[in-house]
């Protein structure tokens, strides 16, 4: 049964009540003013975890990593390549949580638009969709979770290599640049 809750969805409702008590928690902690959503655990579960690897925290970092790196090789200077890359992305984010995307959308230029419409669907193709079912298959699995019990018991040495690594990325010493110039 899917039950409200205003923080994580509940799996179980053996008083019967369980759906009355989550409104209240989450109306005394302020969750009810974004809204509760019905949910239950694998679904938020799953969903979290599909997020945090196949989209906002998974691929996007990956792609503005990629177009900066692919507009600095072609000639662009490292700093409009930050700035067209990563300095867009929080006015796409605005717009989309403001109008939705196809608000977004309508809120651009017309060569935005075409060019997103040109571009978007050329990298984010059935290929791209195929791997983030795979993504949600391994979550569903339970072969993420053997990866992240063995990350843990090494201390977590894959995400530390791969910090260091994440640190001396061109697009870091970019950004530091900007950051010490005041211009992010």
């Amino acid at each position: 049964m899917k039950a409200w809750s205003p923080c994580g969805p509940l799996a179980q409702d053996a008083s019967g009540r369980a759906r009355d008590i989550a409104l209240a928690y989450g109306r005394a902690i302020g969750c009810a003013r974004a809204g509760l959503i019905a949910s239950s655990f694998a679904e938020e579960c799953e969903a979290d975890l599909f997020n945090e690897q196949a989209v906002v925290w998974g691929a996007v970092p990956e792609v503005l990593v990629a177009g900066f790196e692919t507009l600095v090789d072609g000639g662009i200077s490292p700093e409009v390549a930050f700035l067209e890359c990563v300095g867009e992305l929080k006015l796409i984010a605005e717009l989309i949580e403001k109008r939705g995307i196809a608000g977004m959308r309508e809120a651009i230029s017309n060569t935005a638009e075409l060019s997103a419409l040109l571009g978007g669907r050329r990298i984010i193709d059935d290929e791209v969709r195929g791997r983030m079912g795979a993504v949600l298959e391994e979550i569903r699995s339970g072969r993420f979770t053997d990866v992240l019990r063995s990350e843990r018991a090494s201390g977590y040495s894959r995400l530390e290599n791969s910090r260091q690594q994440s640190r001396r990325q061109r697009i870091e010493e970019v950004f530091r640049r900007l950051r010490e110039a005041g211009l992010r």
